[in-house]
Formats: C-alpha cells, structure tokens, sequence
C-alpha cells in the first residue's frame, strides 16, 4: 500500500528539491564569503596598510632594542652585585641537626650535601 504519486505531486518534489538545491548553494556562498580572515584588514587601502605594517616593524625593532639594553644593565648590575657578595655565617637552627638514628655513611651526622660538615668529619678522622 504504497502511496499514489500523481504528476502533479512528482513536480512539486521536483521543484522543492531544486529550491532546496538553490538554497543550500546560497548559504554555502554565504559561508565561503564570510569566513575571509578580517582580523584587522580590510581597514584601508594596500598602501596604508603597507605604511601601518612597516610603523609596527619600526616599533618592534625599537622594543627589541630596549629590551637588549634593559638586560645589559641587568646582567651588569648582577654581576657588580656577585663581585662584592659578603659571606654570611649562616645560622645554626637547632632543628637541623635533629636525628632519629644515624646515616648510613661514614660521616654519621653530615648530610648528603653538606660539604662543609663533611670536611669537619673527614678532618677529626685524620687527626685521630
């Protein structure tokens, strides 16, 4: 019991297809046109643009500058700082030092990285 297609409904699909044909091709021109890249063109003929680039090019090349002599003082001024660095004692926390069994070395209080208390240990064992 399929439906009777008359002639006169055949055309009318016909014809609505095609409208739909028409519309979908519109609306995929419409896309296409939109989608252009206008994150800040389109302001301005070519040469002013052309003039606007080559300002911002200027600018930059005047930023790079300033920032390279920004960092020469920086690293000037850090290294004048490095040459007159005063030694500090540093300051004997007694939570440092706090020990719940000895280490595994042979220097039993010293610390992985503690270079100076390995030197104190290694020079009390040559001196016994």
């Amino acid at each position: 019991a399929s439906p009777v297609v008359t002639p006169v409904f055949r055309r009318l699909s016909i014809e609505m297809n095609a409208c739909v044909r028409r519309s979908v091709i519109a609306f995929r021109a419409r896309a296409l046109a939109s989608s252009r890249r206008t994150f800040s063109g389109g302001h301005g003929t070519k040469e002013e643009n052309l003039a606007e680039m080559q300002k911002w090019i200027k600018y930059s090349y005047y930023a790079i500058a300033l920032c390279a002599v920004v960092g020469v003082y920086n690293v000037f001024n850090e290294m004048m700082h490095a040459a007159h660095h005063e030694e500090h004692e540093p300051v004997a926390w007694p939570h440092m030092k706090i020990r719940k069994k000895a280490y595994p070395w042979e220097c039993e209080d010293c610390n992985f990285f503690d270079a100076e208390c390995w030197r104190k240990c290694r020079a009390g064992q040559d001196e016994e």
